[in-house]
């Protein structure tokens, strides 16, 4: 495994690579069995922070300003 295919692994792991570098990169993964492991182990790290993550402060303050625009919409239609 070279230096390059590791530092290329979270790039595809996040489909972040272009077409012909992922293909490049999964010929590798398949012919190399630490590199296929070590991008297992990233697209566990990946699912592990995805499946964990709380909403930005910027998400809730969206969903508050929704919650008063439909509560401002609803009392005028009262």
């Amino acid at each position: 495994m070279s230096t390059d295919e590791q530092l290329d692994l979270p790039w595809y792991v996040n489909n972040s690579l272009d077409e012909n570098q992922r293909k490049a990169i999964a010929i590798k993964l398949s012919a190399d069995a630490e590199l296929n492991r070590e991008a297992e182990l990233l697209q566990h790290i990946r699912q592990q922070i995805k499946s964990s993550a709380t909403p930005s402060p910027g998400e809730l303050g969206c969903q508050r300003s929704k919650n008063q625009m439909q509560q401002t919409q609803q009392s005028k239609h009262q």
